[in-house]
C-alpha cells in the first residue's frame, strides 16, 4: 500500500476554500520558489488553485542490506511540513534547439533553463494530470492488516436522522478499522515516450539510466499562468506556466524505469477518509 502524507499546505488551502476566503500564500511554501520560476507572482483573489498537477523525485527511498546480504529499498516518508520532494527530478530534459513540440509542451509546467555538466537544457518539473474524474465516490472501507475491503456508501434516512449513541462517563471511543472515504481515483500514466524521457534525464544527470527511479510523487495545487518565452535565434511563444504551486500530498512509491519497457500507470486516490468508531464501547476498569 502506498504511503500518503497530506501536507499542512494542502490542509490550509482546503480550509480557505471551505470557508470561501481568498487563499493567502506565505513564503517558503511554493515550488515556484524552489525552482525560481515566477516566484514573485501570486494568484489573484479570483484565481482558485486546483490539484491538477504532480511532480516526481528519486529521494523517497534508502537502500539497506538485509538478510543474506540482499539489498532492499526502504521507504523514506515525508513529513506534513515538507514543501518539496527530497530530490526533485524533471520529467524532461531537452536541448533548447530541440524543445518539445507545442502539443507535448502543453502537458508540463515549471519550465526552467538549467546547466548540467556545462551544457544547457530545458527542464520541465511539473506535469498536468489528465482525465480527472468528475465524480467523487463515497465508500466504506474496512482495514484488516494489509487487506482493505471497499464498498459503496449510500446514505439512508438513518444518516439524515442520526440517533445519539448511549454513552457513559466510563466509556471511551475505540476505532473500528472502518473508514468513511471520499474517493477520487487518479491515474498518473507514463507512455513509452515519457519513460524514455525519464531515462534520458537519468543519463544526463547521473550518467546511467539505472538512476531513472521514481520513489516520491508530489500531488500539487496551482493556477495556470500564461507567460511569454523567448526561443534561441529569436521569436517567442506563449507557455502555460503555473503559479502558487504547492504540494498538497506526498506519495511514497518505487518504480525503476529502466525495467519498464512499455507504459506505466500509477493509481492514486486523491480523496480523504474519516475513521468510524465501534458501536460496542470499551468500558474502562
Amino acid at each position: 500500500m502506498d504511503n500518503i502524507t497530506r501536507t499542512i499546505y494542502g490542509s490550509t488551502l482546503q480550509t480557505y476554500l471551505f470557508v470561501g476566503k481568498p487563499v493567502r500564500y506565505i513564503d517558503n511554501t511554493r515550488l515556484n520558489e524552489r525552482f525560481d520560476i515566477e516566484k514573485d507572482t501570486l494568484p489573484t483573489t479570483n484565481q482558485l488553485p486546483k490539484m491538477g498537477y504532480f511532480a516526481i523525485g528519486n529521494g523517497g527511498h534508502r537502500a539497506i542490506v538485509g538478510e543474506n546480504n540482499i539489498t532492499i529499498n526502504n521507504p523514506v516518508i515525508h513529513q506534513a511540513t515538507d514543501a518539496s520532494c527530497f530530490n526533485p527530478l524533471p520529467f524532461v530534459l531537452v536541448e533548447p534547439s530541440a524543445d518539445l513540440a507545442p502539443a507535448d509542451r502543453a502537458n508540463y509546467a515549471l519550465r526552467k533553463q538549467v546547466v548540467i555538466q556545462g551544457k544547457t537544457y530545458i527542464a520541465y518539473y511539473l506535469r498536468r494530470i489528465a482525465n480527472i474524474p468528475n465524480l467523487v465516490d463515497m465508500e466504506l472501507r474496512v482495514v484488516d492488516g494489509e487487506s482493505v475491503v471497499s464498498e459503496p456508501f449510500v446514505p439512508t434516512q438513518d444518516n439524515l436522522f442520526p440517533t445519539p449513541p448511549d454513552l457513559s462517563p466510563d466509556n471511551i471511543n475505540v476505532l473500528s478499522g472502518k473508514y468513511a472515504t471520499a474517493s477520487l481515483k487518479l491515474l498518473l500514466g507514463f507512455s513509452r515516450t515519457e519513460i524514455d524521457h525519464l531515462r534520458n534525464v537519468a543519463k544526463i544527470m547521473y550518467g546511467s539510466e539505472l538512476y531513472a527511479i521514481i520513489s516520491e510523487i508530489a500531488m500539487v495545487s496551482a493556477v495556470d499562468y500564461p507567460v511569454q518565452v523567448t526561443v534561441p535565434g529569436g521569436g517567442n511563444f506563449t507557455f502555460n506556466e503555473v503559479i502558487g504551486a504547492q504540494i498538497v500530498a506526498h506519495v511514497n512509491v518505487y518504480y525503476q524505469m529502466v525495467y519498464n519497457n512499455d507504459e506505466l500507470n500509477i493509481a492514486i486516490d486523491a480523496g480523504a477518509q474519516e475513521p468510524l468508531f465501534k458501536t460496542d464501547l470499551l468500558i474502562l476498569p
